[in-house]
C-alpha cells in the first residue's frame, strides 16, 4: 500500500499529539510553549532512516557512541532550565539537532555544539524550524563549551556527566541553570539533575532517575589503588 504525502504528514502529526497527550502531559509536562514545540517539530526528520519509526516512542536512539535523550527525559531537561523567549542557550552534545530545533521553536537563541565526530551530521540538521529562534552550530570539545556567546541563561547537556567543568560554570550567567544526567554515583542509575549558579558555585537539585552514557570530557579521572 502506498502512503500519500498528505496522509503521512497527518500520521506523524497524530503521533506527535499522542506523545504530548499520552506521555508528556501525564508525566508532569504542562508548559504550553514546551508542549507546542513537541507538537510542531517532526522528530523523524532528525533521525537515521532505520530509526524514524521509533521517533515518538521512548526507545533509545543511538548517536555515535551514545544515545539521544528520550522525549520524556528531554522534555524534563528543557523544562528544568526555566527559559524565557530570546534567552541564550548552550546545547552541548546536540547530536541529531532535535533538542536545538525544539528550543528554536520556543524562540530561544541556541548555540549547538558537537565534537568533530558529530559535527558533520549536526551541521546538516534543520535547527531553525519555522524560523522562530536563532541557531548556530559549532564544532568544539564538548566540555569546553563556547565562550564567545557567553553568558548563557541555560546549558543543556544531552548526556551523562560525572562533574561540571569549570569552563561551563564560567559561561553560565548568575542564576542560570545547567541540566544533565548526573552519573557520578557508583551505581549504574543516574539522576536527572539541575544545577543553579549562585555566586561562583553550583547548587544541585535531583529531579528523577535517568541514565545516559557519560559524554566525552565529563568523566572524573580514575584513581587506582595499589
Amino acid at each position: 500500500m502506498t502512503i500519500e504525502p498528505q496522509e503521512a504528514h497527518f500520521e506523524t502529526f497524530r503521533a506527535r499529539r499522542n506523545l504530548v497527550d499520552g506521555v508528556l502531559r501525564p508525566n508532569g509536562v504542562h508548559e504550553p510553549r514546551l508542549l507546542g514545540a513537541f507538537t510542531q517539530v517532526p522528530r523523524e526528520v532528525y533521525l537515521p532512516q532505520d530509526y524514524k519509526q521509533f521517533a515518538y516512542t521512548e526507545k533509545r536512539i543511538p548517536f555515535l557512541n551514545r544515545y539521544s535523550p528520550e522525549p520524556l527525559v528531554l522534555a524534563h531537561m528543557i523544562r528544568a532550565l526555566h527559559l524565557e523567549p530570546h534567552d541564550t542557550v548552550l546545547d552541548i552534545g546536540a547530536g541529531d539537532g532535535y533538542a536545538a530545533a525544539l528550543l528554536c521553536t520556543m524562540r530561544m537563541d541556541v548555540v549547538a555544539i558537537e565534537d568533530e565526530q558529530g559535527w558533520g551530521r549536526l551541521s546538516q540538521a534543520p535547527l531553525q524550524f519555522k524560523r522562530r529562534g536563532s541557531a548556530m552550530v559549532v564544532a568544539s570539545p564538548l566540555a569546553s563549551g563556547y565562550a564567545a556567546k557567553a553568558p548563557y541563561k541555560g546549558i543543556l547537556i544531552e548526556g551523562g556527566v560525572e562533574f561540571i567543568p569549570a569552563a561551563l560554570i564560567d559561561q553560565l550567567c548568575e542564576g542560570g541553570r545547567i541540566v544533565a544526567v548526573d552519573m557520578s554515583a557508583s551505581t549504574k542509575v543516574g539522576h536527572l539533575t539541575v544545577w543553579t549558579k549562585i555566586g561562583e558555585t553550583l547548587t544541585p537539585q535531583r529531579l528523577s532517575e535517568a541514565c545516559l552514557p557519560t559524554l566525552s570530557g565529563f568523566s572524573k579521572p580514575r584513581v587506582f589503588m595499589l
